[in-house]
């Protein structure tokens, strides 16, 4: 049987109207789209912020996790810039999303190994190539479930990837194997 993943995306700003700061509203919205999430799947029983807040647990690198694994255990989020990502499955899963734009030469040299590095020079569309890459490597680590404690430089990938773009942004997706991917846009 093929693994499923949904994957609920939107606009931040269209998603949380009401917090204050920046990282509240990034944090608010993905758990938003978490919420969406369960509300359409009926898998859980959840039917608010404050219940989902508490039905969640964080692992020992950061990586949330719901308490009662038994009824819809896997979901990882990700935002950056004006996006917010929200990936549930039937498997454990990472995800990453990369606002495409250019980045310092220091943190090009923290995140590609060497020969990425030779690659980037060689490309007509550095911005994207580079986000394509560090949007592979964190959904890889938040997969993986040992967040940024390693370094992305030297990482090796062994496991199933599904890379796609929205807008200017770089989505992707990591699984142990390949899995059957539905996108969902949410506006509020």
């Amino acid at each position: 049987m093929t693994n499923q993943i949904w994957i609920y995306y939107g606009k931040i700003e269209n998603l949380v109207k009401e917090e204050s700061s920046k990282q509240k509203r990034e944090r608010t919205a993905g758990r938003l789209l978490l919420l969406n999430a369960i509300k359409k799947s009926n898998i859980q029983t959840i039917q608010n912020l404050e219940e989902l807040e508490q039905s969640i647990e964080i692992g020992a690198h950061g990586k949330p996790y719901f308490k009662d694994k038994t009824r819809f255990p896997f979901f990882n989020i990700s935002h950056s810039g004006d996006y917010a990502v929200c990936a549930v499955a039937t498997c454990e899963i990472g995800i990453d999303i990369q606002k495409i734009q250019s980045y310092s030469p220091r943190l090009l040299r923290r995140i590609l190994t060497k020969q990425e590095l030779l690659q980037l020079e060689q490309s007509e569309e550095k911005e994207s190539f580079f986000c394509s890459l560090w949007s592979q490597k964190e959904s890889y680590v938040k997969w993986s479930g040992q967040g940024i404690t390693r370094e992305l430089d030297t990482l090796e990938k062994n496991a199933w990837q599904e890379s796609f773009s929205i807008e200017d942004y770089w989505v992707c997706v990591t699984a142990q194997s390949a899995c059957e991917i539905e996108c969902i846009k949410e506006s509020e």
